[in-house]
């Protein structure tokens, strides 16, 4: 991705997070917003077996035959499938996750399946994230992405339709934790 044009490398460790610009555009972001909303398709976190998490972000999983001929949705996976060299079949299904006023996701987390996890054997270990974001935020509100990294914290605020991707996989292709997450408070 770094050899992409219009790839950024914003930090090289302990993984590589690269910013590309421009992914969608923000008829395209509020599109997939509009969908979600029209299908009611906005879903509480949750622990498993548990009621829903306070403070946390909704998601809306943009998965079925329908949502995967949306026009936004098509570029996103054709996108990723390119900057991967994979076929598109290989790319997740679109999962959007809204952050209101008070929410966050403090405690860091990686984005690989845990080891456990059975659905590993239908489709694999992902091998990267690919985070788009949706709006922009004005400056100082909140919802940056954080990234723990070896020099600090590195918050990267929310812009429309800029992508960060990072790998979930070491070199070898194993699960790796190097490259963990949070969200600030989105404050306004």
């Amino acid at each position: 991705l770094v050899s992409l044009p219009e790839g950024q490398l914003v930090s090289g460790a302990p993984v590589p997070i690269v910013a590309v610009e421009e992914v969608v555009t923000e008829e395209e972001a509020q599109g997939l917003i509009d969908l979600a909303d029209k299908e009611k398709l906005w879903q509480p976190s949750v622990r498993i077996g548990k009621k829903p998490v306070s403070g946390r972000p909704w998601s809306a999983l943009l998965g079925n035959s329908s949502h995967r001929t949306h026009p936004a949705i098509v570029n996103i996976r054709l996108w990723v499938a390119d900057a991967f060299d994979v076929p598109v079949s290989q790319v997740e299904a679109v999962r959007l996750v809204r952050w209101m006023v008070g929410e966050a996701t403090p405690t860091p987390h990686a984005d690989t399946r845990p080891a456990g996890d059975t659905s590993m054997w239908a489709r694999g270990q992902r091998i990267a994230t690919v985070l788009i974001n949706l709006k922009t935020l004005p400056d100082e509100a909140g919802g940056d992405t954080v990234f723990q990294i070896k020099t600090g914290d590195l918050c990267i605020p929310p812009d429309v339709g800029t992508a960060l991707v990072w790998p979930v996989v070491d070199t070898s292709g194993r699960p790796s934790l190097a490259a963990t997450r949070s969200s600030r408070e989105v404050l306004d």
